[in-house]
């Protein structure tokens, strides 16, 4: 498999991730705030995002980068937001809170993980292609890019996770 083949399918099952995430908010079935929709929505950037960098289409590039951190960021302010409404409530320690929180959290850093097994065949292939040396290696050198942030991404997840676990 090429890389171009690669990139293009990633590409397309992230469109297509996108607007199944989409049309299940629609139809109900997902409200926004759900992990189910936040992953097809992170997972479905991620891949618009390695299509676009690869292509040098930065202007939708610039759009994709936004689209996997708004339903993170909504999580993190939504978990902060309900840590601070349980610390002043009378019975500040709900183990049932806590749990999915830590559950939503553990989940995350799968995903990512996942993620960053694929940025590693993905950065395997451009090292491939960057070893025979042929034509413009931009391409691959942004796969390359993308891959470390990815791979740096679920290290840091996963550790936010551990902290977190060990505090709860």
């Amino acid at each position: 498999m090429t890389l171009n083949l690669l990139i293009d399918t990633l590409g397309w099952l992230g469109a297509a991730a996108l607007l199944v995430a989409y049309a299940l908010v629609s139809k109900g079935r997902f409200t926004g705030a759900s992990v189910p929709y936040q992953v097809l929505n992170v997972v479905g950037s991620i891949g618009l995002i390695m299509n676009t960098v690869y292509y040098g289409a930065y202007p939708s590039t610039f759009v994709n980068v936004g689209s996997p951190l708004r339903p993170i960021l909504y999580s993190e302010y939504g978990l902060r937001e309900r840590r601070d409404k349980e610390r002043t409530a009378p019975n500040a320690v709900d183990r049932r809170a806590i749990m999915t929180k830590l559950k939503r959290s553990a989940f995350r850093s799968l995903v990512l993980g996942g993620l960053a097994l694929l940025a590693v065949v993905v950065c395997h292939l451009a090292l491939t292609d960057i070893g025979h040396v042929e034509g413009d290696l931009t391409g691959e050198w942004r796969v390359l890019q993308i891959g470390f942030l990815v791979i740096i991404a679920a290290l840091v997840s996963t550790v936010a996770t551990g902290i977190r676990v060990m505090r709860a």
